[in-house]
């Protein structure tokens, strides 16, 4: 019956009151006089090793309290408040800059909430120097996660996240990357804690293991990727400097002893350059406490120098490289096809007007490809941009040979030219505003703001406005500038066009075509510069140094992450 229950007053929850029963009063307090101590029962032995969580230190009363607006933020309070970050003035301040540390800060309380965001490189020459220095720095990294567990639960129940990588494929990074966000109370204390775990690290023999084996078995599991996956990682590899492959990592892994880990460590904290941001409900002279903390406890005694350009290879203009290769998980079926497509070093300008060509090139190939051609699941066109220079990349992964696969790519290429050309002038506006309005999009998150604004610290561009720059490009565009863009770089006769295709054999295109794979390189059919007229091999390619710094964030991709 209804006898005895009552209806919630905010949510209408209906619910009842009862007393506890007497027996289960006494069962609990006997429980706690087990669990503290207070009693000799014959059952405080089997309780003897057990105890009451710790008082969680990162949880605190003392709530920061709210800093108030100023500048633009306090003039759209007035106003009611901007749904865009565009046009506001979200500009750092560099706020410490020694030989070792250089600190930016941004007071950003237009969130409402005491929060903050930190992030931190730990940038070392080790690291890039060759392939030992990057197995060195992954089994840090391993070494460190598995360390930072206990802490990482800790400040996860206080409302703290922290984040521990070693790559990063948006922005140039040679080492660690730590970010630290949430409450802003205790956020100091966290930080203070991490740094110094990390600096007093002494290696275990039982945890080095557990994190080699982390290390190893990762490694070997990259071999069951998606072919695209693996197309998207041998692109990379024709394509950037330095570099160095899974299974190359893997054997240096794995002859790693605790003795190399541990001069690696006394090593990286004596060569390191510390990049931070500080981004929240914090101001100058706090987030100056808390670079002065990182340098007082990472601090080199001398400057790092001597850091491994990262670069991406310039192609010639009218010549391509052609690579194909086995899928590395003999099992998997499909193949896959990749085309990269080189424009050259970023601006504003190109990067808005390659972000429009690809939006339109996208839709039209999933059209074409994967729902009229049936050509497989997985088929995408996006911009490829990174370390200042940009592209456009075409992945295909299906049944079907990677030839068949290229050859339909390079059809729709021919065809989607006359698209954009016929393409009536409403449907180009209509494009262009969905892009617009994606660039006018807020951050929704302290976490996004802070990741989008570091991006441009690490890369050294320090353009804060580059949304609001590509926008007004966006405005002016017209389609034949989209078209020209389309015809010199992207078509396949295209005068400056400079391709990189990737094949990848799946187990069904082995059984059609088989192939011979030469014993001194595992999975590797060919790679050479070619003529497409006559396929004459010219050489490797040269370093690419962009005229302008690196540019906008690229998409994710599945290269190698370290």
């Amino acid at each position: 019956g209804d006898e005895g229950w009552k209806v919630e007053k905010w949510y209408g929850t209906v619910y009842h009151e009862k007393e506890i029963d007497a027996s289960l009063k006494q069962d609990g307090a006997d429980w706690f006089s087990h669990l503290t101590g207070l009693c000799r029962c014959s059952g405080h032995e089997a309780t003897a090793t057990m105890a009451l969580p710790p008082p969680n230190k990162y949880a605190s009363g003392d709530v920061r309290p709210m800093l108030p607006a100023t500048g633009t933020e306090a003039g759209e309070a007035a106003q009611g408040g901007d749904s865009s970050d565009v046009g506001r003035s979200l500009v750092p301040e560099k706020v410490v800059s020694s030989k070792t540390v250089e600190g930016w800060h941004l007071k950003d309380p237009s969130f409402e909430a005491p929060r903050v965001s930190i992030h931190l490189q730990l940038d070392s020459p080790l690291v890039d120097a060759d392939v030992k220095g990057a197995a060195l720095l992954r089994l840090l990294l391993e070494y460190i996660d598995l360390c930072f567990n206990e802490v990482r639960y800790m400040a996860g129940e206080a409302g703290l996240g922290i984040e521990v990588s070693n790559n990063s494929f948006q922005s140039p990074m040679a080492g660690l990357r730590l970010m630290l966000h949430g409450w802003s109370g205790k956020v100091d204390t966290l930080l203070e804690d991490v740094l110094k775990a990390i600096s007093a690290i002494e290696v275990d023999a039982d945890v080095f293991a557990m994190a080699k084996e982390r290390a190893e078995t990762d490694y070997r599991n990259r071999k069951f990727q998606q072919p695209y996956a693996h197309a998207m990682l041998a692109s990379n590899r024709i394509l950037e400097t330095p570099f160095f492959t899974h299974q190359e990592r893997l054997e240096e892994v794995s002859g790693l002893k605790v003795e190399d880990l541990m001069a690696f460590k006394t090593a990286f904290l004596a060569n390191l350059r510390v990049t931070g941001l500080v981004v929240g409900n914090i101001d100058a002279a706090e987030a100056v406490k808390l670079f002065t903390t990182a340098e007082t406890l990472l601090g080199s005694p001398t400057r790092a120098t001597g850091f491994a350009p990262q670069q991406m290879a310039k192609l010639p203009a009218g010549l391509g490289l052609h690579h194909v290769q086995l899928s590395p998980d003999p099992d998997h079926v499909d193949s896959a096809a990749l085309l990269y497509l080189q424009v050259g070093a970023q601006s504003h300008k190109l990067d808005a007007h390659l972000s429009l060509l690809s939006q339109m090139f996208d839709k039209e190939a999933y059209s074409q490809l994967r729902t009229k051609e049936q050509l497989g699941y997985i088929v995408s066109a996006e911009v490829h941009a990174r370390w200042g220079v940009t592209g456009l990349r075409v992945i295909v992964q299906s049944v079907r040979g990677p030839l068949d696969l290229h050859e339909r790519v390079e059809a729709f290429l021919q065809s989607f030219e006359t698209v954009l050309a016929e393409m009536p002038e409403d449907v180009f506006a209509s494009h262009v505003e969905s892009l617009i309005n994606k660039k006018r999009e807020p951050d929704m998150s302290l976490y996004a703001r802070s990741s989008r604004i570091f991006y441009e610290v690490v890369s050294a561009t320090f353009a804060w406005t580059r949304r609001e720059e590509e926008v007004k490009h966006l405005e002016v565009v017209t389609k034949g500038d989209l078209l020209v863009l389309f015809q010199r770089f992207c078509a396949p006769d295209g005068e400056s066009r400079r391709p990189v295709s990737v094949s990848v054999l799946g187990k069904e295109a082995r059984a059609a075509h088989p192939v011979v794979v030469p014993s001194d390189s595992e999975n590797f059919v060919s790679a050479s510069w070619a003529e497409e007229s006559d396929a004459a091999i010219i050489g490797a390619a040269l370093g690419f140094d962009p005229a302008s710094p690196p540019g906008s964030a690229a998409p994710q991709a599945a290269g190698d992450s370290g």
